[in-house]
């Protein structure tokens, strides 16, 4: 054991073990809880961090989904298989790893385990779950769900039929996990890449629904003040994966935050979100990229992973006429021509690495 911790200590460097360590004890001694204090929504109100004008100015998101009706005419095979995969969503089945239409019951329990069936800790403060624990299961089956990225196939299936039982199906499955998962109070706010990830998500389903009549105005400011919250737990929480998880997570946090940034930039922390964040993803695309394109773990499978995130925050960054400098174009496109010269003959990448 000392061995190991000697190991991953040469490994980190003494920076990244000092803060992994101050990271730990903070936990310990309840340092985390009073950092990443559970708040009420009400909070925000009175801070003014979002405007009460929480209407979106056409935003980041509006050319990519207005292509999805010629994409869906273009392949009508391909609408009927997105229709199918709406309706499935619909009767509350969502596939998570090797969980295909997994029935998660006719109201979904957002942090209960499906293969255990057991329920991770509700109204315990994150830094107080131990997410090894397993008597829960395996915390990512949990965390996947929770990423919410079946909002972006309702997302599809509304766009291409107007049909009104996707926005409900949207809306129902926003309140529940709002009304699931207090205010750091659950297991699913302990990571910032899960965090990020499902901000992605929940932007994207603002894009979609945001017109529907389903989707209210109490719940519109329900979302924003989350949304906002959320943006101000990975923005306490970077420092963990600038210095002890410094690969993918780092990207993904930024990413997530970033497009919370470019998507409101009426929350009061937009624009230190978004200079903060561009810094960033310039800074670790250049260094977790080698000059030929090949990710620095040498994993198809993640670079693929890293390279959608800088896919959609450059295509949103070029659109917004926000400077890309050359040394990101150059390296994104080395990433690309990577790809490019293993795919397989089938349209897949092999998992290598």
């Amino acid at each position: 054991m000392i061995k190991d911790f000697i190991l991953e200590l040469v490994e980190m460097g003494l920076l990244n073990a000092s803060y992994r360590i101050y990271f730990e004890i903070s936990k310990k001694i309840g340092l985390l809880e009073s950092k990443f204090n559970s708040l009420s929504c009400d909070y925000i109100d009175k801070a003014q961090d979002i405007n009460s004008d929480y209407s979106l100015n056409g935003l980041i998101l509006g050319a990519e989904i207005n292509s999805i009706n010629n994409f869906y005419s273009t392949f009508p095979n391909e609408k009927h298989l997105l229709i199918n995969s709406a309706n499935e969503i619909c009767d509350n089945k969502i596939t998570i790893f090797n969980l295909k239409d997994f029935y998660w019951g006719e109201e979904i329990n957002w942090n209960l385990d499906p293969v255990s069936n057991r329920e991770w800790p509700i109204g315990t403060h994150w830094s107080k779950i131990n997410i090894n624990d397993e008597r829960y299961g395996d915390i990512k089956y949990n965390w996947e769900l929770n990423r919410h990225q079946h909002f972006y196939t309702l997302g599809r299936a509304y766009k291409v039929t107007n049909d009104e039982k996707y926005a409900k199906k949207f809306v129902l499955h926003l309140e529940s996990w709002i009304n699931q998962n207090p205010h750091e109070l659950t297991s699913n706010w302990y990571s910032n890449l899960e965090i990020a990830l499902r901000a992605i998500s929940w932007i994207y389903g603002w894009e979609f629904f945001k017109d529907s009549p389903s989707f209210d105005d109490n719940l519109k400011k329900r979302f924003l003040k989350y949304l906002y919250l959320m943006g101000e737990h990975i923005e306490k929480n970077l420092n963990l994966s600038k210095y002890c998880i410094s690969n993918d997570h780092i990207i993904g946090d930024c990413a997530g935050l970033l497009l919370i940034a470019l998507a409101f930039p009426q929350f009061k922390r937009s624009d230190v979100w978004k200079k903060k964040c561009i810094k960033e993803l310039w800074y670790q695309i250049n260094r977790q990229v080698f000059s030929d394109g090949v990710y620095f773990a040498y994993s198809v499978n993640y670079q693929r992973f890293v390279a959608q995130f800088y896919i959609l925050i450059i295509n949103i960054l070029d659109k917004k006429n926000i400077q890309i400098p050359q040394f990101v174009i150059n390296k994104f496109k080395r990433m690309l021509d990577f790809f490019n010269e293993m795919v397989l003959e089938e349209g897949k990448l092999p998992s290598i690495g």
